[in-house]
């Protein structure tokens, strides 16, 4: 039987119970609140190098951290541009609601050598906060620490570990040459040969992951020269023609880049379909894989006596490459219909085409293999022209008209307008 004087406690209890439930709750709620993602790693630039007063990606690993439903995060990076005046950038990250390690890249100007950067992770609730009342991470600032290497991590666990890598920048004057696949394709010979000041070699830089580039072309602006082979295709995994970083280069070749592709043995399925993640790069339509039992266009073409071995065995194997049909640009050479050395536009920028594998057999086994790779770059003219007086050569392209009139040279079908034909429409 319900008794009124039995039911009095029980609503009192529960209602203490509620308050002093929610009290809890509330108090908890504000310390969740002070605990932003926190900062993991930082790695500057691409592969570690940049230049100052161009753009250059900073990845920043963090943690998530505990944050309540709905909140977004900042990531501010503060640096000083060349005439030392402080500059602020800002990237909005939102943390994973399942406690994951996050990452994001800001592309940033750092205008100074020897410059601090000073990044921090900041609440953005969306309301105006007290600079007092807002929760932040702690401000972290990195200095570069000496110059840096192209010697890569010897495990991809090392290459993770490392919670800085932040170098000195590397010279406006000096070329950056951002190599993907295997490094020995004769490439380091052809760079050593060359009659310039080491501050004027081109620096070659490996890249250790493809998926590490930047995923905007604006991070690519340190680069002068991409050489991308397909010696190692498991660089490419995961990767389709509408990947970012394949967006991101195909974009930088088109505002200026330069590109040497080298397409070989191992590059069928990185070619033949329409969604392949380098079909954008390659100067015509895929038809089949082809072989070249025969090299001595080759020999000819970088005018050698030696001649390249090629008898299909395991040490002396026959070349293999992509046969492609309406191929665009000039095909420096070729073998009947076969373009072994193809240069055309792409763009504003300029993409240099070769037929198969610089760094395997049986051009790895040639001695005039750095002569090749000198020979499609078209170092020949450059190094000759270096050697008598580099100075006086750059004069005429260093103005606006010059510069001008060296890209239009780059399009088939542009002409000129003469002097004398403005001087006739003056005078009408």
């Amino acid at each position: 039987m319900f008794h009124p004087n039995h039911a009095v406690p029980s609503c009192v209890i529960l209602l203490l119970g509620l308050f002093f439930g929610t009290g809890l709750f509330a108090a908890e709620e504000p310390t969740r609140e002070k605990m932003p993602p926190a900062l993991l790693s930082v790695d500057v630039g691409v592969e570690g190098f940049y230049k100052n007063g161009l753009w250059t990606p900073v990845t920043v690993r963090w943690t998530p951290g505990q944050f309540s439903q709905g909140d977004t995060f900042t990531l501010d990076i503060e640096t000083v541009d060349s005439d030392g005046t402080p500059i602020r950038y800002r990237s909005a990250i939102l943390p994973d609601s399942e406690g994951k390690t996050g990452q994001s890249t800001v592309y940033v100007k750092l205008g100074r050598s020897h410059g601090t950067l000073t990044l921090s992770i900041e609440r953005d609730s969306g309301k105006h906060e007290p600079s007092s009342e807002r929760c932040s991470s702690e401000k972290r600032k990195i200095l570069p620490d000496g110059l840096p290497t192209t010697k890569k991590p010897s495990s991809e666990s090392e290459a993770s570990n490392d919670t800085v890598r932040f170098f000195e920048p590397t010279p406006s004057e000096r070329p950056i040459y951002l190599i993907i696949g295997k490094e020995d394709l004769g490439l380091q010979g052809a760079v050593a040969e060359l009659s310039l000041r080491e501050s004027r070699r081109p620096l070659l830089v490996k890249v250790n992951r493809f998926s590490d580039l930047p995923d905007d072309a604006a991070g690519l602006e340190p680069v002068d020269t991409v050489v991308l082979t397909t010696t190692e295709p498991e660089q490419f995994a995961g990767m389709t023609g509408a990947s970012p970083q394949i967006r991101a280069m195909e974009k930088w070749l088109r505002m200026g880049g330069r590109m040497l592709f080298c397409a070989g043995r191992d590059s069928e399925p990185l070619l033949a379909t329409d969604n392949a993640p380098l079909r954008p790069f390659l100067p015509g339509t895929f038809k089949e894989m082809t072989e070249l039992r025969d090299g001595r266009a080759l020999a000819l073409f970088c005018g050698s006596q030696r001649q390249i071995t090629m008898t299909g065995s395991e040490e002396s194997p026959y070349m293999r490459f992509p046969y492609f049909i309406d191929p665009k640009g000039i095909a420096l050479l070729q073998d009947k219909d076969l373009p072994l050395v193809l240069r055309t536009s792409y763009g504003l920028g300029t993409l240099i085409y070769f037929s198969g594998d610089l760094s395997g057999r049986p051009l790895s086994n040639w001695r005039d293999r750095t002569t090749l790779v000198r020979r499609i770059l078209q170092w020949n003219t450059e190094r000759s022209k270096a050697a008598k007086n580099t100075a006086g050569l750059q004069i005429g392209y260093s103005d606006i008209s010059g510069q001008v009139r060296s890209a239009l040279d780059r399009f088939d079908g542009v002409r000129i307008v003469p002097f004398s034909l403005i001087l006739i429409i003056l005078a009408l």
